[in-house]
């Protein structure tokens, strides 16, 4: 996560508890990996910043999960206001979502760690992002596939749908 995409995900979603946490730590870990980079005169230290967020989102996607709050819960019930009454945060799909998202940073910080040793900085750069940006695009479609399909299976008849924007009606 870059510093500008770590401010635009603060900003623009300061109001929400858990969107706002994952935002601030991934300021926090760009802004540490520029400061040490700085102090070590490297630019891998830097472009690192992406494989250890990887680790400690991996870490802190499946520590969600042994303490009874996944946090694809907790966003998709941010996000969408209007799941709240129907998806409990620890909603089945919530749990498997948030452990399939900790594979994901898992799998990519490892691939990453390879990248990094073979490239150089820049190539690295480059190579990461091909990398992440394919699955990550995928995994928010499926989930947003997935949650909605899963939403419309459970929603009481007696409930009225949410408006378009996700709030309750």
């Amino acid at each position: 996560m870059s510093f500008a995409v770590s401010i635009a995900v603060f900003y623009r979603n300061r109001q929400h508890g858990t969107i706002r946490l994952l935002g601030v730590l991934g300021f926090v870990i760009v802004a540490a990996s520029a400061v040490i980079g700085l102090i070590s005169n490297s630019g891998k230290v830097y472009v690192a910043q992406n494989l250890v967020t990887d680790f400690i989102f991996a870490g802190v996607f499946a520590t969600s999960v042994v303490v009874g709050k996944p946090l694809i819960g907790s966003i998709v019930r941010e996000v969408v206001p209007a799941l709240q009454p129907v998806m409990d945060v620890q909603y089945p799909l919530f749990v498997k979502l948030t452990l399939v998202c900790a594979a994901i940073n898992l799998g990519t910080g490892i691939a990453r760690v390879f990248l990094l040793a073979a490239l150089t900085d820049t190539q690295y750069v480059i190579a990461s992002r091909a990398l992440g940006l394919p699955l990550d695009v995928a995994f928010y479609f499926a989930c947003y596939v997935l949650v909605q399909r899963e939403a419309i299976r459970i929603w009481p008849a007696d409930m009225p749908p949410p408006n378009r924007d996700g709030t309750p009606a």
